[in-house]
């Protein structure tokens, strides 16, 4: 992937096949060997082992954010015939590099490299992990149409969704880290698409406000476009920024003045909300005639190239919606107007939506993200246990509205929130959208019930304090998938179930919450509980013991039991013991050191009481307990991100 995106940007970039200037050719030659080592070693390993099942492909549990028609070139293949008899003859491939007059600074070349490549990287990254998103969403409503039991694929769906939003937060402060002067998305949109203008104000600039800070007029140009997407209350503060520049600069307040009204008029233009594109008579798709810009221009051209992001999918209206009311909710208010008043009414089957931009502007600006604001700003979501892994979006918004509400709103924050709309205007249309939400919250709300249940009906209480207090605490996070306000709150515009369908179990955060519930309250809770006084273990070898006396003896709980726990080293130190030794392992498997072992199973007497008198706590050696990856292969994966 990073071998085709680098070629790629290089290629526009620089116009060259050959990777751009000398620097980008030696970081793509590098990693064209280091592809190539990896293809080698995958075929020696199935050569050594004589699998034949082992994959040519690199990639491992990332194959799902593969990005597929990535370039416009096929990759090059490989004879595998070649490789085979090259591993046989010994002969390892070896990089030979390029020829330079001196040597290349990795540093100034990859970290320090050009501005233009790692915006544009940072785009297409956003591109391909959105386009990545909706083909998942694509498929679970085809698989929808096949098989009622969709729960899975939904929380699949959802993984892929919080894995690709981590990316874009990744290489959102990465770019931030490396290159402070495009510290938010602002930056990244002037820099792209106002560099003419910047050139403009630094060639009038005198060269030692330059040399001072050379970044002056790009962050000028920034704040502008900053304000244009924060609509009216932006613009009462475009005065007071012209004025603090102009003083800044020394340049004169008329030239600043018309620079701020070109950005301003142009970013207002492309930014252009469904509602404001009606009032202006705009219909979709076509240019306008008159209007703030010369005629033949239409909103929403800047990402058209970026199918999954621009367009009829355009983020940027995603980021001037979550803008506009962020900084309404400021306030703590939430808006008055119903969504009709800024998009047409939204049904998935009387009056679905063509698109995401406008179609949807307002059951997302009136419903979905400000029953989301209220949620963070009252519950405590910094709680949720792996939450910035498993309901990725809800943990960047949590982040947002504590500490940084009224700053500008990071692009991965609004990546998250526009994968939402992206798994609602895919998945709905014959009722899907419908199904996904009632089977979510059916599934989610059986789960918790199940618990409490099992809570109320046992005598947990007495016996084992502390495991009633895991499943009392671990169940109490049934109430994060709750709207704030009450279902007879006069300030609902729409019905509160329909509120809390398209809020809390959409495709995307439904699948989140599924995922939570999963991987925490059932499979982290029963690794927390199931052994918590080593009940499992004490168990399992008595039964293992029962067995070796009478192979005819079975408990089918217990042998389902037995066959899932038979290689835990938290249960088996050395695998199961066999007759003879089975009271030696049982003391091992509890963490006594082999000698005192030993002397604990040799004076057992007949009625099975150890007389032992020096069985002392500081002999016993550290035992691990039983971890959630020991239970669920998938749980590294999924909840920890650690591939």
């Amino acid at each position: 992937m990073s071998i085709r995106l680098r070629e790629k940007v290089t290629a526009r970039n620089f116009g060259s096949k050959d990777g751009g200037d000398l620097g980008h050719q030696y970081i793509i030659d590098v990693l064209k060997y280091c592809y190539g080592a990896l293809q080698f070693a995958n075929r020696m390993a199935a050569a050594v082992t004589h699998d034949n099942d082992v994959s040519n492909t690199i990639g491992g549990r990332f194959n799902a954010l593969t990005l597929d028609d990535f370039g416009e070139e096929e990759e090059e293949e490989v004879d595998w015939n070649d490789m085979d008899i090259a591993i046989q003859k010994g002969d390892l491939p070896r990089y030979e590099g390029l020829e330079v007059e001196e040597e290349i600074g990795i540093h100034k070349y990859l970290l320090k490299g050009d501005d233009e490549f790692q915006v544009v990287a940072l785009l297409l990254t956003m591109n391909d992990a959105m386009g990545r998103i909706r083909g998942h969403y694509e498929l679970l409503k085809d698989f929808m149409h096949e098989s009622q039991l969709c729960m899975r694929v939904i929380m699949e769906c959802a993984v892929v969704a919080n894995t690709a939003t981590r990316i874009v937060y990744q290489a959102e402060n990465e770019l931030a880290l490396e290159h402070p002067h495009l510290s938010s998305f602002y930056h990244v949109l002037a820099f792209l698409f106002y560099s003419t203008i910047v050139e403009d104000i630094n060639k009038v600039l005198k060269q030692t406000k330059k040399e001072k800070d050379p970044y002056m007029a790009l962050q000028f140009v920034a704040e502008m476009v900053e304000l244009s997407f924060y609509e009216a209350a932006g613009q009462t503060h475009v005065p007071s920024t012209v004025k603090r520049f102009v003083k800044k600069s020394g340049l004169e307040q008329s030239y600043v003045d018309r620079m701020a009204g070109i950005i301003h008029n142009y970013t207002c233009w492309e930014t252009l909300l469904g509602i404001e594109e009606r009032t202006m008579g705009i219909v979709a798709d076509e240019t306008s005639e008159t209007g703030i810009l010369a005629p033949g221009m239409r909103p929403h051209t800047w990402f058209g190239p970026l199918k999954n992001i621009g367009g009829d999918s355009c983020i940027l209206n995603t980021q001037k919606l979550v803008q506009i009311i962020a900084m309404g909710f400021k306030g703590m208010s939430v808006p008055g107007e119903a969504p009709e008043h800024w998009a047409p009414p939204f049904d998935e089957d009387k009056s679905p939506a063509k698109r995401i931009r406008g179609d949807l502007d307002g059951i997302f600006a009136f419903i979905i993200l400000p029953e989301l604001l209220m949620l963070c700003r009252d519950a405590p979501i910094d709680y949720l246990p792996e939450g910035s892994h498993l309901i990725t979006v809800l943990d960047l918004l949590h982040r947002h509205v504590k500490g940084h509400l009224t700053k500008a709103v990071p692009i991965s924050l609004t990546f998250g929130l526009h994968a939402i709309l992206m798994s609602i205007f895919v998945l709905h249309g014959d009722g899907d959208l419908a199904r996904v939400a009632v089977n979510a919250k059916q599934s989610y709300s059986m789960l918790f019930e199940q618990l409490q249940t099992g809570l109320e009906e046992s005598k947990v209480v007495e016996s084992a304090p502390l495991v009633h207090k895991y499943v009392h605490a671990y169940g109490s996070m049934e109430g994060f998938a709750k709207l704030v306000r009450p279902s007879d709150d006069p300030s609902y515009k729409v019905d509160p179930l329909q509120a809390e369908m398209l809020t809390l179990w959409n495709p995307l955060l439904g699948g989140g919450y599924m995922l939570h519930a999963t991987y925490i309250c059932s499979i982290e809770l029963g690794t927390a509980t199931i052994n918590s006084m080593g009940q499992l273990r004490s168990v399992l070898h008595l039964y293992n013991g029962l067995r070796l006396r009478d192979s005819t003896f079975e408990i089918p709980l217990l042998r389902d039991l037995d066959n899932f726990f038979e290689r835990d080293t938290c249960i088996w130190v050395d695998g199961k013991p066999e007759k003879g030794s089975c009271c030696e392992m049982f003391w091992l498997a509890w963490g006594l050191n082999p000698k005192l072992a030993t002397s604990i199973s040799s004076n057992y007497t007949a009625n099975g009481d150890p007389r032992y008198d020096d069985w002392t706590i500081d002999l016993r050696r550290k035992t691990t307990g039983l971890s959630p990856e020991s239970i669920s292969t998938s749980y590294r994966g999924v909840v920890q991100h650690d591939f």
